[in-house]
């Protein structure tokens, strides 16, 4: 997982750690960074996307098949 999330840029890093690694919520997340709520979360899922990406090529066996769609 560290060598994946080393390739996000350092907002994703640290969005994707907040709320994927610490569980926190949006709305937390978006004030301690002085973001929006909408900001926080097309970061999270631009994170989530690259992660996967990185496993899919990497490791393929942990992850199923890319949704179709």
């Amino acid at each position: 997982l560290d060598e994946a999330v080393e390739g996000l840029s350092s907002r994703e890093r640290e969005v994707f750690t907040l709320r994927d690694v610490h569980g926190l919520e949006v709305d937390v997340i978006a004030a301690a960074l002085n973001v929006s709520e909408v900001t926080v979360r097309r970061q999270s899922g631009d994170a989530r996307r690259k992660v996967l990406a990185w496993f899919r090529r990497h490791h393929p066996e942990y992850v199923g098949p890319p949704e179709a769609g």
